[in-house]
């Protein structure tokens, strides 16, 4: 007989016999809206590695952080304005598409560009899958948007940081070359800038 926890019943927690299923959730209540407010994941990029999508904290030169940001285009008419971006995360690790315990926050961000810094912790090792959940909140933290992104861990992965431009920033330049500035890990990986011109990506 299924039963649910009202208590963990927000985490998508639900109790079928003796088994715990832990779905990927939301960390707080979606409100009902016609046209809420969207959420467009940019970091990080999960086009890579041919649908099987990595992360690493290898360190860059700069830090041993992974780089979440998420782009907010606000609600329409009288539904909520979404005021800041909640970054959180859950191990999956049996890789069953559910988290393996309540997902964590890392931070919440109230300015563009939305953004965090967040470290794995040690528990988190290399072949893991992770969730990293995004959720719009409003201004009375109400979860208005979410989109939850699904990564494998390896820090065994190049990694690089841009330094120039700098996240929000503009580039000022139209249809005409740029300069990217930034670091990378040790290993010295061949590095090819994507920019993202609203009607493809160019390299």
């Amino acid at each position: 007989m299924e039963r649910t926890s009202k208590t963990l019943a927000r985490f998508g927690v639900a109790f079928v016999g003796a088994a715990t299923l832990l779905a990927t959730p939301s960390i707080g209540v979606i409100s009902a809206s016609a046209a809420p407010a969207t959420l467009n994941v940019i970091s990080p990029w999960n086009g890579n590695d041919a649908g099987n999508p990595t992360i690493s904290a290898l360190n860059d030169n700069t830090n041993t952080t992974i780089h979440l940001e998420a782009e907010l285009n606000q609600a329409t008419g009288a539904d909520p304005a979404a005021t800041s971006v909640r970054f959180s995360y859950c191990a999956d690790a049996n890789s069953d598409n559910n988290c393996d315990a309540a997902p964590v926050i890392i931070a919440t961000d109230s300015s563009s560009p939305f953004s965090a810094e967040w470290a794995p912790p040690a528990s988190i090792v290399d072949g893991t899958k992770v969730h990293i959940i995004y959720e719009a909140l409003s201004a009375s933290n109400v979860v208005v948007n979410t989109q939850t992104k699904v990564f494998t861990l390896d820090n065994s992965k190049s990694t690089v940081h841009i330094t120039s431009p700098t996240d929000g920033g503009s580039i000022g330049v139209w249809n005409g070359n740029f300069v990217a500035k930034g670091t990378n890990s040790s290993d010295n990986p061949a590095v090819t800038v994507n920019a993202h011109n609203g009607a493809g990506t160019v390299t």
